[in-house]
């Protein structure tokens, strides 16, 4: 008989452990909610990792559906 092993790890916002690592760095994890149309209907859009920038020439909110990426040098703070 085999056995698979898991050779890899997802890192994804909703993973209590990256949400305490990313706190831990200035970060936080929450999914933000819109109000669509005339109905007044709630859209949660996907958990993202939050970075406030105080930088005169920065975005001001950074939102990335993901906890850790390459290149992305205006979250790296929090990654």
């Amino acid at each position: 008989m085999l056995d698979s092993i898991p050779l890899t790890y997802d890192h994804k916002p909703s993973d209590p452990e990256e949400q305490d690592r990313i706190k831990k760095l200035g970060g936080d994890v929450h999914a933000k909610e819109e109000y669509v149309g005339k109905s007044g209907d709630v859209v949660v859009s996907p958990m993202r990792v939050w970075y406030r920038s105080t930088h005169v020439h920065a975005v001001k909110t950074i939102g990335l559906a993901m906890t850790r990426s390459l290149g992305d040098s205006g979250a790296h703070k929090v990654q």
